[in-house]
């Protein structure tokens, strides 16, 4: 006998693709649909751990009113290429990793660093993490050590 646990809420690890909203309002955070570099939403994901979600709605709202693009693949512009979270599911909180279009965290804009100010003071948030990955290509996240500064959390 194969026992299947909940097939809802189960998902404690995203890599979440971010792209300008194809009607030119707003940003989008979620997959590539299928055989595309189209970002399609999935606000209300039911795979993903609750926490999941509403740390995608919390990232999302605050990247607008800060003014913070989403990375345009076409172009090499915008700021945010990729999000990763981790739930840690004793508490429920979100690590997360921001993937910033850029070469180094010293040149990142200020927008960088209140997006940062905002989240820390979320109790969502665990820590947050910035990796550094600028160039082309489908890789998500920049490995050299050199490319990634814990901005807040243990």
């Amino acid at each position: 006998k194969i026992h299947i646990g909940s097939v809802h809420r189960w998902r404690t690890l995203a890599k979440l693709a971010v792209a300008p909203s194809p009607t030119g309002r707003g940003i989008e955070i979620g997959l590539f649909k299928a055989g595309s570099h189209q970002v399609v939403s999935i606000p209300k994901c039911r795979v993903h751990h609750p926490a999941i979600n509403e740390a995608v709605e919390v990232i999302r709202d605050a990247m607008y009113e800060l003014n913070i693009r989403a990375y345009e693949e076409d172009t090499g512009q915008g700021d945010v290429r990729y999000l990763q979270m981790a739930v840690e599911r004793f508490s429920s909180k979100v690590q997360l990793t921001i993937v910033w279009n850029a070469d180094n965290y010293r040149v990142l804009p200020q927008s960088a660093h209140l997006l940062v100010k905002a989240l820390k003071q979320n109790s969502l948030f665990h820590s947050c993490w910035f990796n550094m990955r600028d160039g082309g290509g489908n890789v998500i996240l920049n490995y050299d050590p050199n490319k990634w500064e814990r901005v807040f959390g243990p």
